[in-house]
């Protein structure tokens, strides 16, 4: 006998399943449809890609990534393969302690070390574990939109405190806080080498983040990917925390230094709150013993430490060149933060569209952000964030090039 099934239901009609919470709060990423443009154009013609934050294939370790994915199979066996623990293999815990000892991050004793699947499905874990629908998280802005997204989803509420375009975005108004409307519950940050526009918070800024959120009784996020990489004059937000006995999640990757689609990260948690994260982390469980154990064997051998030091002289010397380009071709046409550090800088353009500039760029075969993504509450349409992750010297150089030649040819008085 043969059952014939007749869909007669179109797409609207489906459309009624969805949550509602994924209609009113998740949208397709702007950041990841300017990536998509760029990359479709990269098919037909020579683009200079300062539009990403993936790694340039060169850099990735690909003879390390064999030999520990072989050695984890040959020393450990089948251990690699079994479900993984809600919280991470310990070995790999215990290794990650000491390399966050080893530039500068102070492990206390009651906080303790949760492994993730990238930082994003860490930051799901922090609203799924943390957050009510009725509560409020508060964002900077310009943030990392796309990160910001994961908490989103559990919360009705988003307030911003805005980074002062007026100082190239290198100083947070945080007073802004006693003027919201709803009290917020978690404060997710990017102190060090800021994701978009590269800035990194001084010392009385970051006492002035821990005064004003323990005022407010608001728990902090802090995301430190770039520490692992550059090294930072500053300490980081956790340490200053745990020694005032504030309460602090402190969030890092490995996808930056290794290679991005290991989805490793990790979070230190105070140890009160360990036992519901890892009751929330079994509820998806996407950690990977494979990528758990080469990660292991890279930390334990000292790869990480190695490539830290390589990747920081690499990345320095890159940030260096886009600085000296943009002096060089766009000095008395945009702004930006000459002390950023990290991957990225913002540049704002006095009354020009990035977007528009975006199209005319790609023509002229390069690639960017237009800044708007990175803003929550619809700004930024004059900046633009570009990127040192995946191209060389010599192209970000012709890239900033290509983007004055844009520049003017949309602005002919230029």
């Amino acid at each position: 006998m043969v059952f014939t099934i007749t869909n007669k239901s179109g797409p609207r009609e489906l459309r009624k399943y969805v949550s509602s919470k994924v209609k009113e709060r998740v949208k397709y990423s702007e950041l990841v449809k300017y990536l998509s443009e760029v990359a479709k154009y990269r098919k037909h013609k020579d683009i200079i890609n300062l539009a990403t934050g993936s790694p340039s294939y060169d850099l990735f370790p690909i003879d390390d990534l064999i030999n520990a994915f072989n050695k984890g199979i040959e020393e450990y066996k089948f251990y690699v393969f079994e479900y993984p623990p809600a919280l991470g293999i310990n070995r790999l815990r215990n290794e990650i302690k000491n390399f966050l000892k080893s530039i500068g991050v102070n492990i206390d004793p009651n906080y303790d070390v949760i492994i993730g699947s990238g930082s994003f499905q860490l930051l799901d874990l922090i609203g799924k574990t943390l957050l009510n629908d009725e509560d409020c998280i508060l964002v900077e802005e310009p943030t990392f939109t796309d990160a910001v997204a994961s908490l989103r989803f559990y919360v009705k509420y988003l307030e911003v405190i805005p980074l002062d375009e007026t100082k190239n975005f290198k100083s947070l108004k945080l007073s802004r806080i006693s003027e919201l409307p709803v009290k917020p519950k978690l404060f997710y940050t990017i102190p060090t080498s800021q994701n978009p526009t590269g800035t990194t918070y001084d010392d009385n800024i970051r006492r002035e983040i821990i005064d004003v959120m323990s005022s407010h009784d608001v728990i902090i996020v802090e995301d430190d990917i770039y520490r692992v990489i550059f090294e930072v004059n500053f300490e980081p937000l956790i340490n200053m925390c745990v020694r005032r006995n504030i309460p602090c999640i402190y969030l890092s990757s490995l996808s930056k230094i290794l290679a991005p689609g290991l989805r490793i990260a990790y979070a230190l948690v105070p140890k009160e709150l360990i036992d519901y994260f890892a009751s929330t982390n079994m509820l998806t469980l996407t950690l990977s013993n494979v990528a758990m154990y080469i990660v292991y064997e890279l930390l334990k051998n000292n790869i990480v430490l190695k490539r830290r030091k390589l990747l920081n002289k690499v990345y320095t010397s890159r940030l260096k060149v886009l600085k000296d380009s943009l002096n060089d071709y766009l000095r008395g046409y945009a702004s930006w933060n000459e002390d950023a550090l990290g991957f990225y800088i913002m540049i704002k353009i006095k009354d020009v569209n990035s977007r528009k500039l975006f199209d005319l760029a790609l023509k002229n075969g390069v690639g960017f952000i237009p800044g708007h993504v990175f803003f929550m509450k619809g700004k930024g349409n004059d900046t633009l964030r570009l990127s040192i992750a995946h191209e060389s010297e010599e192209r970000i150089v012709e890239g900033v090039k290509r983007l004055a030649k844009s520049l003017k040819e949309l602005l002919p008085s230029m």
